[in-house]
Parts: structure tokens; C-alpha cells; sequence
């Protein structure tokens, strides 16, 4: 699979490997939110564009495992 191949739903299936123990309800939040954040946006921003989607959604509970994780290696100021 190509870098220009990867749908929303592929790069969300990869973040969510990364969370084993995420609930039904925030993978479905996540999924959602990652397509709304990815629409409209080249290929090439989707890392910036999936950061964007957890800082802009930092509150809510499909996003606290990857603040926690940034918290603590240094790349988010705690919340």
C-alpha cells in the first residue's frame, strides 16, 4: 500500500493497534472525528491533520490516551 493510498480509516485502524484497551464508543468518536479532520486536506497533512483532531479534542475520552502519552514524552504541556 502506497503513502497516497491510505484512507482516513486506514490511518485510523493503525492509531487505534496503538490502543488495544479503547472502548467501541472512541474508536467510532475517533473514526469520526479523524475523517472530518483528514476531509479536504492532502495526503501529506495527515499527521498534522490527526494532531490538530487530539489537541482540538483533548477533553474527550477517544483522545486522552495519546495526550497522556504526548504529556509525557515532552510534546504537550500538561492539560
Amino acid at each position: 500500500m502506497t503513502h497516497a493510498r491510505l484512507t482516513p480509516d486506514d490511518f485510523s485502524d493503525a492509531v487505534l493497534a496503538l490502543c488495544p484497551g479503547m472502548g467501541k464508543r472512541n474508536a467510532a468518536r475517533l473514526r469520526e472525528k479523524v475523517r472530518e479532520g483528514f476531509e479536504g486536506h492532502p495526503v501529506g497533512e495527515r499527521k498534522t491533520r490527526f494532531a490538530d483532531v487530539i489537541i482540538d479534542h483533548r477533553h474527550e475520552a477517544f483522545a486522552r490516551p495519546f495526550v497522556e502519552r504526548s504529556v509525557e514524552r515532552g510534546v504537550l504541556a500538561g492539560s
